[in-house]
């Protein structure tokens, strides 16, 4: 809810939740993800995972986030990972693109930032690593608002639940780092 969002699952990392984001989008090997020029390594270790490509955007000046006018000038096809940087929330809601991932790791949605964090794209991923705002020594959160989505996430992560077997993701945050 504070993210602005439907639903959220715990999961391990936030690149795990990046990871998890990304198959859900049901991206062919080979498909390009516009990630800003300036990131961490997480969002290229989730491309590299699933046989994506990562494809690097210009920052903005003034947020050092994603800049709008590159990716929005891009195909459609393939995804966009948008991050807020250092506790400033960038204007991912004028990002024109159906597989948008904005990433809250550096930045959550308070007063100080107008609640203007975390609500806009496909998905919403945060990490709670121990140097991160939402710090619960390791761990993640993927949200979204589509209860297919919510299904099918929770189809990924549940794989003791189904009559057949496929590839799952092992992702679910622990219990001890829930509880703390």
């Amino acid at each position: 809810a504070r993210l602005g969002r439907r639903w959220g699952i715990a999961v391990q990392s936030g690149t795990d939740a990046l990871t998890a984001a990304l198959r859900l989008l049901d991206l062919p090997p080979g498909a390009t993800v516009a990630v800003p020029a300036y990131a961490c390594t997480a969002p290229l270790d989730a491309i590299a995972v699933l046989g994506l490509r990562p494809e690097p955007v210009d920052v903005d000046r003034e947020t050092l986030a994603i800049a709008l006018p590159a990716v929005n000038a891009r195909a459609a096809g393939g995804a966009v990972i948008a991050a807020h940087l250092f506790g400033r929330p960038a204007p991912f809601d004028a990002i024109r693109h159906p597989g948008l991932i904005e990433d809250c790791a550096q930045t959550l949605p308070s007063p100080a930032t107008g609640g203007g964090v975390g609500g806009h794209g496909r998905f919403t991923i945060c990490s709670c690593y121990g140097t991160k705002l939402l710090a619960t020594g390791h761990g993640g959160i993927l949200a979204g608002d589509d209860p297919d989505d919510f299904s099918r996430a929770l189809d990924c992560f549940r794989h003791d639940q189904r009559d057949h077997w496929q590839p799952h993701l092992h992702f679910l945050m622990s219990d001890v780092n829930a509880a703390l």
